[in-house]
Parts: C-alpha cells; sequence; structure tokens
C-alpha cells in the first residue's frame, strides 16, 4: 500500500517537472502574442546601436515572412511587375512643414515633443466646408502629451477657375493642401493615396508616423494619443532583464496600425457590374490578405517609403486600402504579425457611425460622407466633437491659435 502510494507521488511528480516547463512556454507565447502586449513592445535585442553617426535606437521585433510562402498564397496578375514604374505624381500645391513654424515653437510652452504623426487626409477640391470643420474640431489640436499632429489635405485638380482660387486662398491661411495633377473623381482615391505616399517618402523623417485617412472621420486625439504612446511609443520593456539605454526605440519598425478598420477576413468582389469587381485572373484568390480598410491607418514613414518604391511597378485595384496594407505589405515581406487593430478597430459597422461616446478609449468615428447621400458632414463632425469636448482636458495640449 505504502508502496504504491509511493509510486503515485512519484508519477505525479514526473508529470508535473514534464508540465511546468509546458506552462511556462505557452504562458510566454500567449504573452508573445496577446493584443494586450504586442511582441513589437518587448526588448527583442538587449544592446545599444552603438554607431555615433545615427539616431540610436533600440531594434524592435519584426516578423519576415518567407518568399516561398507569400508566393504560395497569393497569386494572379496583381502580382506580376510591371515592364516600367509608374510615374511619380507631379505637385501643384505643396505644403512646407517644418519644426521651426512659430506654432510649433509656441506649442512646444505644453512640453516636449517625442513624436510626431502626420495625418494624409483624402478630400477633393470642393470638400472646404469639411476642412474647414476638421480645423476648428480634431485638427485643432496641435500637441498631446508630448505628440506633435499634423494635418495635410490631399486633393485633385478642378476644371471650375473660381473653386481653385478658394482652395488657394486656404493655401495662405493654413499651408495644409497638397495639390495633386489629376482631376479629382471617384476613380481618383487610389492615386490620393500613392501621392499621400510619395510626399511623405520625399519630406517626412523616417521615424515619423503617416496617416491615412478619409475627410468623413473624427479623430479623439487625447485617446489616439495616449494609445500610441501606451502601446507604441514608451521604450520598450523587458522582463526581469537589463535593457542597454538607447536614445529611443526604432519607430520607423512599428507595424501597420489598422485605426478604421482591421480586416482579418474579407473577400474579393465577383460581380462584374460592381465598382469593386476584382477578377480571377487579377487575383485567384478566394480571401484577401488581412488589410486595413482606408478610414484611417498609422504606418512609420520608412514602411511608407518602401511600400510606395514597391507599389511603382505593381499593377493597382481600385481598393487602395486592400492594395498597400494587404498585398504590397506581403510583397514586401512582411507578415501578418506586423499589421495589427487598434483599440475598438473590429467593431460592427453601426457603432463605428454612432456619434455618441459609448466605448471606453473610442479613437474614430466614421460618418460615411460618401455613402449617406443629403448627409451634412462637416454639422456631423461638429457634433461628434461637441460630444466629446467636455471631456477634454488642456493639460498638455496645445491648440491652433
Amino acid at each position: 500500500m505504502k508502496l504504491t502510494k509511493m509510486c503515485q507521488r512519484t508519477r505525479l511528480t514526473t508529470h508535473l517537472m514534464v508540465l511546468l516547463p509546458l506552462l511556462v512556454i505557452s504562458w510566454k507565447i500567449f504573452n508573445y502574442v496577446s493584443l494586450d502586449e504586442p511582441p513589437w513592445s518587448i526588448c527583442v535585442a538587449q544592446r545599444e546601436v552603438t554607431d555615433k553617426n545615427s539616431n540610436s535606437c533600440l531594434p524592435i521585433y519584426w516578423e519576415k515572412m518567407p518568399g516561398v510562402l507569400e508566393n504560395e498564397r497569393l497569386t494572379g496578375n496583381l502580382l506580376k511587375p510591371m515592364k516600367e514604374p509608374r510615374s511619380l505624381a507631379k505637385f501643384l500645391i505643396s505644403p512646407e512643414i517644418s519644426d521651426q513654424d512659430a506654432s510649433i515653437k509656441r506649442c512646444k510652452s505644453a512640453g516636449n515633443i517625442h513624436w510626431t504623426i502626420v495625418n494624409l487626409i483624402k478630400s477633393t477640391v470642393s470638400n472646404h466646408h469639411r476642412r474647414n470643420v476638421i480645423r476648428s474640431t480634431w485638427g485643432s489640436i496641435q500637441v498631446h502629451l508630448g505628440l506633435q499632429i499634423r494635418n495635410v489635405f490631399v486633393v485633385g485638380k478642378t476644371k471650375h477657375h473660381a473653386i481653385q482660387k478658394k482652395l488657394e486662398e486656404e493655401v495662405k491661411l493654413h499651408n495644409d493642401i497638397l495639390q495633386v495633377d489629376f482631376y479629382d473623381d471617384a476613380g481618383s482615391v487610389p492615386e490620393k493615396v500613392l501621392a499621400g505616399m510619395q510626399w511623405s517618402s520625399m519630406h517626412l523623417h523616417p521615424e515619423t508616423l503617416y496617416s491615412s485617412m478619409d475627410d468623413d472621420i473624427v479623430v479623439h486625439i487625447p485617446n489616439l494619443a495616449k494609445y500610441l504612446i501606451h502601446k507604441f511609443l514608451e521604450p520598450p520593456r523587458c522582463r526581469n532583464e537589463m535593457v542597454f539605454p538607447a536614445s529611443r526605440p526604432c519607430y520607423e519598425h512599428l507595424p501597420i496600425l489598422c485605426v478604421y478598420s482591421y480586416q482579418s477576413k474579407d473577400y474579393p468582389e465577383r460581380n462584374w457590374f460592381s465598382k469593386w469587381y476584382t477578377s480571377h485572373e487579377e487575383y485567384s484568390g478566394s480571401t484577401w490578405p488581412k488589410y486595413c480598410r482606408g478610414g484611417m491607418y498609422i504606418v512609420p514613414v520608412k514602411t511608407i517609403s518602401e511600400l510606395f518604391e514597391i507599389s511603382r511597378s505593381m499593377p493597382r485595384i481600385m481598393m487602395d486600402d486592400v492594395w498597400v496594407t494587404g498585398f504590397m505589405r506581403r510583397k514586401m515581406g512582411m507578415g501578418d504579425l506586423n499589421i495589427v487593430p487598434a483599440a475598438h478597430s473590429v467593431r460592427h459597422e453601426f457603432q463605428f457611425r454612432s456619434t455618441n461616446d459609448n466605448f471606453d478609449g473610442i479613437l474614430v468615428q466614421h460618418l460615411w460622407g460618401d455613402m449617406a447621400d443629403g448627409a451634412d458632414i462637416p454639422s456631423q463632425i461638429s457634433q461628434v466633437w461637441q460630444s466629446w469636448s467636455p471631456k477634454l482636458t488642456n493639460r498638455n495640449t496645445c491648440y491652433l491659435g
């Protein structure tokens, strides 16, 4: 009897010795893939970059996809390079962004500026009412919690002299218009995205954050700043391990962040009458690669520059969001761990349309300006902002003045 009990205890001890390491490994794996503590926020390389001629930074996790795996998953003419690279866009009007701007100098009194995000907002020449209300609401915040926010509206050209003259008056007042040499129409959205990527590659620092977004999106800047700082921009921390000091994490290696919104599984449109139609010859897969919808996504400028260069040799589709954050991302070798959902970015569409601040830490509201006939989008933007304003604090915040 005693021998039997002893054997049972021995077997139990043996099982625990086997299971305990497995549980520890499983716990570590869970933590590495958890959205609450994403892999790129954990120290992977504990070393200091010692090149005195470089801006010293601590490397951040990067998942590289094998080329063979990529070619097996994504097939079709969309992935066949063109014979000649796409021509660069011609800018008719280009904003000048400088850290020496008087408004930026004034905003430094609100605290040190540690990071910059530049929102490339797709607009049209005639949408001046939307631009003005954005400037007077969420776009009026230039610095919050050390995050500097700049807005650039990307528009095409117009045949109407009066509308063009009004646009040029906007430029004199605000210096935030990027006008590209093609006409504004429903098919010009992908060209605006490419133009914004090109301009950002030419004028912004690699570690700057680039955002592509629509002009019917309302951004809760304080929540966005807090979210970015907490999840991505604070220096990486290692569990019980010594971290050699570096001046900053390598923000230019951060993932693509889907704010509106993350699409883990979506399907090509096979209806020939749809403007989103994609033939099997163009793309034979049954689902799109994971991607961010074009309402708003955030990417380091370094990544955007590389995506732009790849895109110049590849055929494009109308769905610029699928094309850039799905196909071009995969073509570049960025695996699916490098495209991630932001807070609330996997919600049902009606929740994105809601003008009530019912969600803790909400980042954006989407107003569907191009789908709702007769909708007064400027008034709706103001209403959303007014519902948020009582909860906003002026502490560590600098507004346009």
